[in-house]
């Protein structure tokens, strides 16, 4: 074995090839309670990927719930004013099999990426947990008869912080096309500016708008409901929250691997960025959510954890 940051890898040599239908993982002592397979690893890997909301060279712990339903993976900033979330519904899977109501482990997210990128194409895998004496999670990635192995040491970790964000009602909704919003965030970059984004969702026109203001410029961006901006559009009041601009770049990260967007709100101003992932294959869609808290929050409710 070999070690891989944080994680190990076996590669199998020729005469032990096998194929994505006869994967077994080794040195097991006992069984594990989830055992799931995909055709295509970049099914997990495009989730993941979107996940990321911290410096590319700073590592970063993940957060991975197992149900009867599928997985979600979490993580959040330090500061925990952005949460992102992202599901995995079983039926993504070409197999999913869980023993148990409910598992929670945490992982080095960067190390998963790195495994999941040994192979850059089509590789099936399999995923299992938990492996071995240290409660491992367990990678096989196969792709034309070469079979890798890689071994992930996880970590007990806390519960997130809950948002609350479907405990408090909604505001507003909308469903845009990715590619206006990722234009828009991108013009108000060029500002230069420690001020917040203004979003506005109204009933009047200009229906929604992005805004800044900076010391020499300003940027706002206004889409009306005429535009082809919107796929869906539902505002029961006009608002507007800020939010840090750089909190709004982190959760569209995304958009490049996005087919649509919603954007909501709650009455407490939490902004909801949820990515609808685009898919190669006729399996279940997968999506990512972000949750952002207002600037002036300090309402104890929204950032309450959970008991």
């Amino acid at each position: 074995n070999a070690e891989y940051m944080g994680g190990s890898f076996l590669c199998a040599p020729n005469d032990e090839r096998s194929t994505s239908s006869s994967m077994s993982v080794a040195g097991s002592q006992r069984t594990p309670s989830l055992v799931c397979k995909l055709d295509n690893s970049k099914t997990l890997l495009n989730v993941l990927q979107s996940l990321h909301i911290g410096k590319k060279d700073k590592d970063q712990t993940a957060i991975c719930i197992i149900t009867d339903g599928g997985l979600k993976f979490t993580v959040q900033t330090d500061s925990k004013d952005l949460q992102a979330n992202a599901w995995v519904h079983k039926n993504s899977f070409r197999q999913f099999n869980f023993h148990g109501s409910h598992l929670q482990f945490g992982f080095s997210l960067s190390v998963l990426v790195e495994c999941l990128q040994l192979f850059m194409g089509n590789a099936a895998l399999m995923v299992s947990y938990p492996v071995g004496p240290n409660d491992d999670l367990s990678l096989v990635l196969e792709e034309d008869g070469a079979v890798t192995e890689c071994k992930i040491r996880t970590l007990m970790v806390d519960d997130a912080i809950d948002f609350r964000f479907r405990d408090v009602p909604l505001e507003n909704s909308v469903v845009v096309l990715p590619e206006y919003i990722r234009e828009a965030v991108a013009d108000l970059g060029e500002v230069e500016s420690s001020s917040p984004v203004t979003l506005l969702m109204s009933q009047d026109p200009p229906h929604m708008s992005l805004a800044v203001n900076g010391v020499a410029s300003s940027c706002q961006v206004e889409f009306p409901l005429t535009s082809d901006v919107f796929k869906s559009f539902d505002c029961k009041k006009s608002r507007s929250n800020n939010y840090r601009l750089g909190l709004l770049q982190l959760s569209l990260k995304a958009l490049a691997a996005s087919e649509s967007l919603k954007i909501r709100t709650n009455e407490n101003g939490v902004l909801s960025f949820q990515h609808i992932l685009k898919s190669d294959s006729g399996q279940s869609k997968t999506w990512v959510e972000f949750l952002i808290l207002p600037e002036e929050t300090s309402d104890p409710f929204v950032m309450q954890e959970d008991d």
